[in-house]
C-alpha cells in the first residue's frame, strides 16, 4: 500500500518510460522499514540483517510473488505494479476504508446519468452503463447492512465492561454501520424520492425507439462485436437498475433490524448499569451489616415477617382455570294458554286503538250516508274503533285551522282525508259521553264517497 500511494497509485506522480528504477524502489521500502516499528522479519533472513539487503529481499518477495513487475531495458532493470494490482489493493483500501454510506449521492448519481443518457442515446450510452453499476453497488450495499448489524451486536455482547459496550456502541454501531444519511431516506427532498421513476424509465428503456438506439450506441462505445452482445448489455444494466423496486423492502427490512439492535443495546447498558454492579453491592453492604450486627449483639428490626423468606408455606396457592359452564341446548319455548290470550289481547287493543285511512273512510261513509254534511255534535260513537276515529278527526279540524297549508304536506292525516273538508267552529264546544271538545263539521266534496 505504501509503494502504491507513492508511485502507482492515483494520487502518485506519473514517470514516463518503463517504470521506475530499482534503487528508487528499494529506499522508499527502507524508510518504510524505519518508520516502523517492531517489523517482523522473514524467517530466510538472518538476525540483525542490514536494511538496505532487508530492503532488497522484500522487493525480490514482492517480484516473485506477483505483486510487482521487473522489466529490462538493455542493463538497467525497472519496477511497475500490474495493472490487476493496482485494482486489487484500491478494491482492499475501498472495503477497509469504507464508512456509512450516502445513499442520497447515489441515488442522485444514478438519476443524472439516466437523465443523460435518455435525453441523448446516442452520445451517453455510458452514462446508463455507469448508472447500472451503481445502481446494483448501491443495493448490494444496503442488503448487507443488515448482516453488518448483526455481527456488530454479537460483538459487543462479548465486552465485559459497561464502559467498554458503550463506547463500543457509539463508536463502531452508530458511527461506521449507519447510513450517513439514514434518518433523511424517507423525507420528500431526499434523491430516494425519484426510485421511481427510475424504476419507470428503466422499463421503458425495452420499448422502441430507445431500444434500438441504445443497443447500436452500446456496440459502438463498449465496442461489442454484435447487436446480441449489445442487446446482452444492455438488458443487465436494465435488470440492474429495476433493483430499485427491492429497495423499499431492504429499507423496511433494515429498520427492523437497527430497531431490534437498539433494543438490545439498550436493554444490555439498562441491565448492566442498574443491576449487575449497583445491586451486587447492596447485597454485599447488607451482609455485613448483619454479620456486625451479630458480633454486637445488637437485634435487626425489619419490616418483614421472622423465618424464611423462602419457604413452601409462602408461595402462592395454585392457580385453577374456571370450569367451563355446561351448555344448555336451545330450546323453542311454548306458549301456555295465558300467555296466548294475553298475546290476542296486546293485539286487540292496537287493533282498536290504530286509525287508519280505510277506518276513517268507513266511519265518514256511514256518519254521512243520509246528508253531505255533519257536525261533531251529530256523530255517533258506537265503540272503541269509533272514539279513537272521532279523536282523529278532531285533531285535524284543529290543524286545519292553525296550521299553514305548505306545512300540511307532511302530514299523514291531511294525504288520507282529502274527499272531505273538515273545519272547527271558532268559540263552540262538543260534548258527548266521553269527550267535551271544540266543534267541528265535516262535509263531503268530489271523491269523498271513494276515499
Amino acid at each position: 500500500m505504501r509503494l502504491q500511494d507513492q508511485f502507482f497509485g492515483p494520487g502518485a506522480t506519473p514517470v514516463a518510460g518503463e517504470g521506475f528504477r530499482h534503487r528508487t524502489i528499494t529506499l522508499e521500502i527502507e524508510a518504510f522499514l524505519r518508520e516502523t516499528g517492531g517489523w517482523a522479519e522473514d524467517e530466510d533472513d538472518p538476525p540483525n540483517t542490514p536494511l538496505n539487503i532487508l530492503a532488497n529481499n522484500i522487493k525480490n518477495r514482492l517480484v516473485a510473488s506477483g505483486w510487482l513487475r521487473e522489466e529490462r531495458a538493455g542493463v538497467r532493470v525497472f519496477i511497475d505494479m500490474p495493472t490487476g494490482m493496482q485494482k486489487f489493493l484500491e478494491l482492499l483500501r475501498q472495503f477497509a476504508e469504507e464508512g456509512p454510506q450516502y445513499v442520497g449521492g447515489k441515488v442522485q448519481s444514478v438519476h443524472n446519468n439516466l437523465v443523460a443518457a435518455v435525453k441523448d442515446p446516442a452520445q451517453q450510452a455510458g452514462a446508463l452503463n455507469e448508472a447500472a453499476k451503481v445502481a446494483r453497488q448501491m443495493i448490494a450495499s444496503l442488503g448487507t447492512i443488515k448482516a453488518r448489524v448483526r455481527e456488530v451486536i454479537a460483538q459487543l455482547a462479548a465486552e465485559e465492561s459497561t464502559a467498554a459496550f458503550v463506547r463500543a456502541f457509539f463508536d463502531d454501531y452508530i458511527t461506521k454501520i449507519y447510513i450517513a444519511d439514514y434518518h433523511e431516506l424517507r423525507t420528500e427532498n431526499h434523491p430516494l424520492r425519484h426510485r421511481r421513476w427510475i424504476v419507470n424509465t428503466a422499463r421503458s428503456l425495452r420499448e422502441e425507439p430507445l431500444r434500438s438506439q441504445f443497443v447500436a450506441s452500446y456496440r459502438a462505445t463498449l465496442r461489442l462485436p454484435s447487436d446480441d452482445e449489445a442487446t446482452r448489455r444492455l438488458e443487465d444494466d436494465i435488470g440492474r437498475l429495476l433493483l430499485f423496486e427491492r429497495i423499499d423492502g431492504l429499507l423496511d427490512a433494515l429498520n427492523d433490524s437497527v430497531n431490534a439492535a437498539t433494543q438490545r443495546s439498550l436493554a444490555y447498558i439498562d441491565y448492566k448499569l442498574r443491576t449487575r454492579d449497583h445491586f451486587g453491592r447492596m447485597l454485599e453492604k447488607a451482609v455485613h451489616a448483619v454479620l456486625d450486627a451479630d458480633v454486637a449483639g445488637i437485634t435487626l428490626e425489619t419490616p418483614f415477617a421472622p423465618g424464611p423468606m423462602f419457604a413452601e408455606g409462602r408461595l402462592a396457592l395454585p392457580f385453577e382455570p374456571p370450569k367451563p359452564r355446561e351448555r344448555v341446548p336451545v330450546r323453542r319455548p311454548t306458549m301456555t294458554l295465558e300467555q296466548r290470550a294475553e298475546l290476542f289481547l296486546r293485539r286487540a287493543m292496537h287493533q282498536h286503538r290504530e286509525v287508519t285511512p280505510k277506518k276513517i273512510a268507513a266511519y265518514l261513509s256511514r256518519e254521512l250516508a243520509q246528508n253531505g254534511a255533519t257536525t261533531s255534535d251529530q256523530m255517533g260513537i258506537e265503540d272503541l274503533d269509533d272514539l279513537c276515529t272521532f279523536m282523529v278527526l278532531a285533531g285535524y279540524a284543529y290543524h286545519a285551522s292553525h296550521v299553514r297549508p305548505e306545512k300540511r304536506k307532511d302530514m299523514l292525516v291531511f294525504n288520507s282525508l282529502r274527499g272531505y273538508r273538515i273545519e272547527a267552529d271558532a268559540g263552540a264546544m262538543t260534548e258527548n259521553d266521553f269527550l267535551r271538545l271544540p266543534r267541528f263539521s265535516v262535509q263531503r266534496i268530489d271523491g269523498g264517497a271513494h276515499a
